[in-house]
């Protein structure tokens, strides 16, 4: 995995969430 700031995981994170 790649390292990833925490505004850009949980913007990541939210899309998966909705994405799936």
């Amino acid at each position: 995995m790649i390292y990833i700031t925490r505004k850009e995981h949980f913007n990541a994170a939210h899309r998966m969430y909705r994405e799936e």
